[in-house]
């Protein structure tokens, strides 16, 4: 997405959806909470591009925290 708020472009596919994203301070990435396979609500990073998703917690039902 663009300053302006142009140009906006999903980088989820998650049918139940994606919340609370934080940009990385780097600006390269994103952290947010979405669900797994099995409906555990876990904390992701991704790429700007949507690449490279990795789950970091593989737990469910975790708060995010921050890039801190």
């Amino acid at each position: 997405m663009n300053l302006d708020g142009s140009n906006v472009r999903r980088v989820t596919t998650d049918a139940s959806g994606s919340y609370g994203p934080q940009f990385s301070p780097n600006g390269r990435r994103l952290m947010f909470h979405g669900h797994d396979g099995a409906g555990h609500l876990d904390v992701y990073v991704i790429g700007i591009d949507g690449t490279g998703r990795t789950n970091l917690t593989n737990r469910g039902n975790v708060d995010p925290g921050s890039w801190r």
